[in-house]
């Protein structure tokens, strides 16, 4: 098995991560590329994100990915191209190819999958896609033919999935438009509304990484913008409480998101829902406190992911490697 030349993917809008069969390693790239003059391709992955809020106005950098779908097919499959050759130089004999993908999406959703996966080089028919709750679950251990009822949220770059499981499928999975991304962007608006400083967002996901606590904190770093008023170079002191007020604006929406499908889901599966606990992982997952306030807010227990964004592609190189699980994979040109 360990000799086949098999890929799982996780394509997010922030990170794309990579694992190997053959090698047995996971390998992860900001899902990003810098194009100049809007056809020439300099960067792709680190050394493009490296790039950003620095690049001149004939540079392009950006992601192949919005809110969880493909957004441009062309600069996808580059991008996968490069950064699987980074994580294993060469495709193998007939390679095949899982993606996690988001449930319920249309057919031309479906198809942008496989297009990108055309791109970097595989054929349709090994081209394979796995829903995301489903990743998630098996990475998380939860038995999917035999819960009666689990929930998941992954609070990920640009949008929460909130998914519920039961009785050996998804019965039930929301998108909610708030993540780590849409955090730092708050950070940066809440920063310039009350100082006049413009951070970026690179800066402003640094000041979340290292301050951010969903309770009070007496915490601040020391940051470098632009003053809006002079023009110029300006230093700001952005404290613990500034950040929880712009993260706690997106991360309540997820929170609201979880306690209203908790709400309208049969009670007999809420009921164990509560008793299990409700599974929380993403990125977003380390900010400090996080469990007790979605605790808190939705009146039911946490388990807190200890993985974090890893979530997805160590589920999905569990499907890779187990043959048994593939049957969880379809083609793109299934109906779903």
């Amino acid at each position: 098995m360990l000799n086949q030349t098999v890929y799982g993917v996780d394509f997010g809008s922030d990170a794309a991560k990579i694992y190997s069969l053959r090698k047995d390693r996971i390998t992860s790239e900001k899902n990003m590329i810098a194009v100049k003059d809007g056809e020439q391709v300099i960067a792709v992955g680190n050394q493009a994100y490296e790039m950003l809020e620095k690049n001149p106005p004939e540079i392009d950098v950006s992601t192949p990915v919005e809110d969880g779908m493909i957004s441009d097919a062309d600069r996808g499959g580059f991008v996968l191209d490069k950064l699987l050759m980074r994580a294993e130089a060469g495709r193998g004999i007939n390679p095949i190819l899982y993606f996690s993908a988001p449930l319920n999406m249309s057919r031309i959703e479906r198809k942008a999958f496989c297009e990108i996966g055309l791109i970097a080089g595989f054929r349709e028919n090994r081209i394979f896609l796995v829903d995301q709750p489903l990743c998630d679950a098996l990475s998380l251990g939860i038995p999917i033919q035999r819960t009666k009822g689990s929930m998941i949220v992954n609070v990920g770059a640009q949008h929460t999935v909130i998914s519920v499981i039961a009785g050996g499928q998804v019965i039930l999975s929301e998108r909610v438009l708030t993540g780590g991304k849409r955090i730092d962007e708050a950070i940066c608006d809440t920063v310039r509304r009350k100082t006049n400083v413009l951070i970026g967002t690179r800066t402003a996901g640094r000041v979340k990484h290292a301050i951010a606590d969903c309770y009070e904190s007496d915490d601040a770093r020391r940051m470098f913008g632009m003053d809006t008023l002079s023009g110029v170079p300006g230093e700001v002191v952005v404290t613990a409480d500034l950040v929880r007020e712009a993260m706690l604006s997106e991360l309540e929406k997820a929170a609201a998101g979880t306690k209203r499908i908790l709400t309208r889901i049969p009670p007999q599966i809420a009921g164990y829902i509560r008793a299990e606990g409700i599974y929380l992982t993403g990125g977003t997952a380390r900010v400090a406190h996080i469990a007790d306030y979605f605790k808190e807010y939705c009146g039911a227990a946490i388990n807190l992911s200890k993985a974090y964004e890893y979530e997805t592609i160590n589920g999905i190189r569990e499907i890779a490697g187990h043959k048994a699980l593939q049957k969880m994979a379809y083609t793109t040109g299934n109906e779903k």
